[in-house]
């Protein structure tokens, strides 16, 4: 699940450079999207081996 604190917190913190911002909401939301993969993976693999 996404760390929303963290989400808030990153993008809150204004004396962060921008760009630095941006790519760590991106590596953020990336991790997630990641993960949510490796999930429905495995729930794929579970459904064909049954």
């Amino acid at each position: 699940m996404i760390d929303w604190d963290k989400l808030k917190r990153v993008w809150t913190s204004f004396s962060m450079n921008p760009e630095r911002r941006l790519n760590l909401l991106a590596t953020l939301l990336n991790t997630e999207r990641e993960r949510i993969h490796l999930v429905e993976l495995q729930e794929e693999y579970l459904v064909k081996s049954g």
